[in-house]
């Protein structure tokens, strides 16, 4: 796991985490199920990569 955010809506939880593997990421989605029922999406593109936010004055 490398980020976990709270989150609202019908989720509570977006968890980031990194699998090089489909049965790997099984694993780690099984290690949940003591939880309850996941839900899970796989990122296939970065359409707008990250950046650094201008930085503005507030006076």
């Amino acid at each position: 796991m490398s980020e976990c955010y709270r989150i609202t809506g019908e989720d509570c939880l977006l968890v980031k985490v990194h699998a090089p593997t489909i049965e790997e990421l099984e694993q780690i989605l099984d290690s949940f199920l003591l939880y309850g029922q996941t839900v899970t999406s796989i990122v296939v593109a970065n359409p707008v990569p990250p950046r650094a936010l201008p930085v503005t004055s507030t006076s």
